[in-house]
């Protein structure tokens, strides 16, 4: 089992004790490795950046890289990405499906809507009669002639047709009822966030009982110079799309893991007793952000698999293989023999002359197929395994009645071995083991000011609710008539950031009026009328965009920062500015004290509803590399602010591109 050192100090600040007892190889293995030579370009020792979520506080680090340096690394090239649109329901045509008329989204050119034939033209192959509306005539089109030309499907709210937008001749609109269109369906949530309470989660997962399988196991730990092992026992309960690990209880304290592959979450569920009786919490990040950071700490300590020993403090090296081990991961998965002796019962791995693994496997086959999966994608998040090994396990149809596991690592270079027997195996129909009584990081008092104001943004309760572009525009029309530029100037920014309309060639009017007024404002006659804080902003938030000199940027915001009224975007522009600088610009300026994550924070508290904030707030957590954090930002932009479409969301690819690498640690078809 691995948990980051800040998981531990937190967890530890509570139950002191809990840490030391729950150690195992794996734990150390990331906190060790800061030892180990990377690659100069990437930096083990940046790996104590890392925080657990929005649950920790997180301290204003100043990254090592400017901010987009580093999130280039989460940038997925050669990936197909699938923009779905909201107003139709893509539908794959299958093999066994009749022939139909496949129909392109307009807006995005990228989603195809199958119409069964049957659904358009009859069953004895007549041609095809649609109403066709020109300027002064009628046209009947032929079946082929409509699937070469129909462009979009768009339905029409206030009547009983949905108009189709030929491709060849713009002029042409066929109509067809929309009762022939197929039905939409309501569709889930894909991503369960981190500020769902309990109660929502479990909603969202939809199920009542279900069957499980629970096995438990006695886990010994024995390292060179204990005169005795260290016992303990750890529960495992396996359903068809979910596998929880449990621990203790310790001192009266017990921690259950739940991977659920479902949603791809990682719920960690801490029970304790108190005076009140017994009380759990439940921390809820994405499985996604520990994924990578096993598969970044691989690549920096192996400098991309090219390194076969790796080079400790004091001389002391490391065998590469044993990092892969600890993270289940490596760049070339087959990159080293291994003697392998299989039999129906179970199989050895030998390394050299030392036996890293055996196991023997139950007679008693899993339940269902699915239950084999969940327990080895469960392997590949807790076991310090070799994916090799892995492979081999993943052969077995039945879970292993006893195994033991050898490891290396820095604080371990004699080995540590671990040994897992079987005490009792259970089959069972229960619920998803996430308790209904445990509480959720929105559910806990006191509730962090940051936690409150997303929840209640994503409900569009946040200052009672997100303006609309209409809404803005409105405003924005009322403030030229009443000759006032700071409001007119601040809801133009405002219409940029919710809708992301105003690039530098926008025909938009309204982001036309304000790029003129921005270009025009202090200039010649209206000089002596200008609001120098204005000026400022405009001058800043232009320079920004340029990229030319952030230096400049923060020099022109920085006396407005503590100021309680200063707008959200202002605080927003310096925060990104001072991120963007180059670390060598950073250390003895007079920026080096401004926190871009803390200003970040205070305009997301101000305007809960500008995607950029989110955006930028992912960026930077991912930069100093608390991913789960960053992870948190990026469904929050995906599921809650209604804003999203303004930015460039590109976490669906580096999602995808995960899932690729490392099919292992999901599992389940995605």
């Amino acid at each position: 089992m691995k948990i980051h050192a800040l998981s531990l100090a937190f967890v530890a600040c509570f139950w002191p004790s809990l840490v030391l007892a729950q150690e195992t190889p794996r734990d150390k293995v990331i906190d060790e490795i800061l030892q180990v030579k990377a690659a100069p370009e990437e930096p083990i020792a940046d790996l104590t950046l890392v925080t657990p979520s929005l649950s920790t506080p997180i301290p204003p680090e100043v990254p090592s890289q400017p901010v987009l340096e580093v999130i280039e690394e989460l940038l997925v090239e050669d990936t197909e990405e699938v923009v779905v649109s909201e107003g139709l329901l893509p539908l794959v045509q299958k093999e066994d499906e009749p022939e139909g008329v496949l129909v392109e989204e307009l807006v995005t050119g990228e989603i195809a809507v199958f119409i069964p034939e049957e659904k358009v033209s009859p069953v004895d192959e007549q041609e095809l009669s649609l109403e066709v509306e020109m300027e002064e005539s009628e046209t009947t089109l032929e079946k082929e002639e409509v699937s070469e030309t129909i462009v979009a499907v768009v339905e029409e709210p206030d009547t009983e047709n949905s108009e189709i937008i030929t491709k060849s001749t713009p002029d042409i609109t066929v109509k067809i009822p929309a009762a022939l269109l197929p039905k939409k369906t309501p569709t889930l949530p894909r991503i369960a966030a981190f500020y769902l309470t309990t109660e929502e989660y479990l909603n969202l997962r939809a199920e009542n009982k279900m069957p499980q399988l629970v096995l438990t196991y006695e886990v010994s730990t024995q390292k060179k110079g204990m005169i005795l092992p260290v016992t303990s026992k750890v529960e495992l309960i396996v359903g068809r799309d979910f596998a929880a690990v449990k621990t203790g209880p310790i001192r009266g304290v017990e921690i259950r893991k739940i991977y659920d592959f479902k949603f791809n979450r990682l719920l960690t569920v801490s029970t304790q007793s108190g005076p009140n009786g017994m009380s759990a919490h439940f921390d809820n990040i994405s499985l996604y952000a520990p994924v990578y950071r096993n598969i970044r700490t691989v690549r920096g300590a192996t400098q991309n698999g090219s390194l076969k020993m790796i080079t400790l403090g004091g001389g002391k090296k490391l065998d590469a293989f044993w990092v892969e081990s600890a993270m289940s991961w490596a760049v070339d998965p087959q990159g080293t023999n291994l003697s392998v002796r299989e039999k129906a019962s179970g199989f050895k791995v030998e390394k050299g002359r030392k036996t890293i693994f055996n196991a023997s496997f139950s007679e008693e086959t899993y339940p269902e197929k699915n239950f084999k999966q969940s327990l080895l994608s469960l392997a590949y998040h807790e076991w310090p395994l070799h994916p090799q090994v892995l492979e081999i396990f993943a052969q077995y149809d039945a879970p292993p009645k006893a195994f033991t596991m050898l490891s290396y690592s820095p604080s371990a270079l004699d080995g540590e071995t671990q040994t897992w027997t079987l005490v009792d195996r259970k089959n069972k129909i229960s619920t998803f083991p996430l308790p209904a009584t445990a509480l959720g990081i929105s559910q806990r008092k006191p509730i962090s000011s940051l936690v409150f104001i997303i929840g209640e943004a994503v409900k569009g309760q946040a200052f009672g609710g997100p303006q609309t572009p209409e809404e803005l525009e409105f405003d924005y029309k009322k403030s030229v008539e009443n000759g006032d530029d700071y409001a007119l100037w601040l809801i133009g920014q405002r219409y940029n950031s919710y809708t992301g309309k105003c690039d530098q060639d926008s025909e938009v009017w309204l982001c036309k009026e304000l790029n003129s007024f921005e270009k025009q404002y202090g200039v010649g006659e209206n000089k002596a009328e200008v609001n120098t804080e204005l000026e400022a902003f405009i001058q800043a938030v232009r320079l920004s965009k340029t990229g030319a000199n952030y230096a400049e940027v923060l020099t022109l915001l920085q006396p407005y920062l503590n100021d309680p009224d200063v707008p959200a975007i202002i605080l927003q522009t310096a925060a990104m500015a001072r991120a963007k600088m180059k670390s060598f610009d950073i250390l003895n300026s007079e920026f080096a004290a401004i926190s871009p994550e803390k200003l970040l924070q205070s305009s997301l508290v101000k305007d809960p509803y500008d995607p950029n904030t989110y955006l930028g707030l992912a960026q930077i957590n991912a930069a100093n590399e608390a991913y789960e954090a960053s992870w948190d930002f990026y469904d929050v932009l995906r599921t809650g602010t209604g804003n999203a479409g303004a930015v460039d969301l590109k976490i669906d690819k580096v999602e995808a591109k995960l899932r690729a690498d490392a099919p292992g640690y999901f599992a389940g078809p995605k």
